[in-house]
């Protein structure tokens, strides 16, 4: 069961690079599937995570670096328990849901993504408070 704290955490970094790399060629809807996709598997992932972690910690050694002689080690562990995996779980459906409101919420506000506005060099529109001076009208001598 190691390999589920690894990828809990592998799963929403990978997808992520994926979805930068393919959003200029993909249509925005593919694109927030893929990412409401990996939201809930990494959902899943943590709730697997969760019902593992009963009484003992789960821990996974990266590289192969486990303690040997003297019980001293050095590489890079996850110890996950089950107030870690917890909340692992309870962040993954925060961000579930909030990858959910948010794709229903800019589609009804007209969309909010670098190739639905082209009033800045950058794609994304500025607000006119931000575009005004704040200097004053004139200056008095």
């Amino acid at each position: 069961m190691g390999g589920v704290a690894a990828l809990a955490v592998c799963v929403p970094l990978l997808a992520a690079a994926v979805a930068v790399a393919l959003s200029p060629v993909l249509p925005g809807y593919v694109v927030n599937l893929f990412g409401a996709a990996a939201a809930a598997a990494t959902t899943g992932l943590c709730f697997a995570l969760l019902a593992v972690t009963g009484h003992d910690r789960v821990i996974v050694w990266f590289g192969g670096w486990e303690p040997r002689h003297g019980n001293v080690a050095v590489g890079i562990d996850f110890a996950v328990d089950r107030f870690g995996a917890g909340m692992a779980a309870l962040v993954a459906i925060l961000v579930t849901a909030a990858l959910a409101y948010s794709w229903r919420y800019f589609e009804e506000a007209g969309g909010c993504s670098p190739r639905s506005s082209s009033s800045s060099s950058a794609g994304w529109s500025a607000s006119p408070s931000l575009a005004t001076s704040s200097t004053g009208s004139s200056s008095s001598s």
